[in-house]
């Protein structure tokens, strides 16, 4: 391994005009030396590929239709030539030292592991005191068992494969759970390397617009493949 292997950082959105210049920016500012920013503008319809644009010089822009976050995450990898891979959403942010941790780690590790840490959500200034109120927001960290926090080797990742990308909610739950079914080593760091920011257009997701159908239906589909697996080990 190379001092500073090339790290890819994969960012997917779709009229993300309000907050990816901040999320591009955290990215920049990461203290990791040898980073590449994968930026796909999934068929925006507002002002953020004018705001990708202005970063032509620093970033590899991806434009395509719209396709949905799993098929744009996707897209982004393919692209990409790091060694490593992670992921940021497009209103999110990342501690400057995110990536330089979680090499660290790795390269501690003989096991080549997938790396998360802990996140803290934050309400964005932009909602109204009764929208804030009606939002359950804890204030501690928590786990963060989430694309945004995830460091991996491309070899990890493509023995789990790529993202579900049918248009819905749970793309990276499918992902993690498949992940899971191989039984690859995954590690959880103490630090807050993510904050998760809460706005209009998430908050749906903290509250009763919750697609608990298509959560059932990606269990259901794990499930299946587990027993799938054991009966095939038992008749070998």
């Amino acid at each position: 391994m190379s001092s500073f292997p090339k790290i890819s950082v994969i960012l997917s959105v779709y009229n993300g005009q309000n907050y990816v210049r901040e999320a591009i920016d955290t990215v920049l500012a990461q203290d990791y030396p040898n980073v590449e920013l994968v930026v796909v503008n999934d068929g925006s319809t507002d002002h953020t590929l004018q705001i990708i644009e202005a970063y032509a010089d620093r970033v590899l822009l991806i434009t395509q239709v719209n396709k949905g976050l799993g098929a744009g995450r996707n897209a982004g990898v393919q692209a990409s030539n790091g060694d490593y891979l992670s992921f940021i959403d497009h209103d999110d942010c990342w501690e400057p030292c995110k990536l330089t941790r979680q090499m660290e780690l790795i390269a501690s590790s003989s096991e080549d592991p997938l790396i998360f840490s802990n996140v803290r959500q934050f309400i964005c200034p932009t909602l109204t005191k009764e929208e804030s109120l009606r939002l359950r927001v804890p204030g501690e960290s928590m786990p963060g068992f989430i694309a945004g926090t995830l460091l991996l080797s491309r070899s990890r990742f493509n023995e789990v494969g790529g993202f579900f990308e049918i248009n819905q909610v749970g793309e990276f739950v499918d992902w993690y759970l498949r992940a899971q079914e191989k039984k690859l080593p995954i590690q959880m760091m103490d630090d807050v390397l993510l904050h998760r920011r809460i706005h209009k257009t998430n908050m749906g997701r903290q509250a009763e617009a919750y697609d608990r159908q298509a959560y059932l239906r990606i269990l259901k589909a794990s499930l299946v493949r587990r027993r799938a697996s054991r009966e095939d080990f038992n008749y070998e």
